[in-house]
């Protein structure tokens, strides 16, 4: 986790992470949401929220970081 991260912060990315891995084997699902993707990437679970999460959905947004999403974007079009 980053430092000067809340504990109250810390245990909610240990959460998610935690779901994340375990619950597809229930097969359970999570929505996230945010208003602000640099959340995400000032995060330490951005990596695996693009590794678990198959489904994404990107509504457009002028000030969308293009580089930040590439990867996840490249990887759904190899999919389809």
């Amino acid at each position: 986790m980053r430092r000067g991260s809340s504990s109250r912060t810390q245990a909610i990315q240990r959460y998610v992470v935690e779901a994340l891995k375990t619950w597809r084997k229930a097969n359970a699902a999570m929505i996230l949401s945010t208003q602000s993707l640099d959340e995400l990437r000032r995060s330490d679970v951005l990596d695996v929220i693009i590794e678990s999460c198959p489904t994404k959905l990107f509504l457009a947004s002028p000030d969308m970081d293009r580089e930040l999403l590439r990867p996840s974007i490249s990887s759904q079009r190899k999919r389809s």
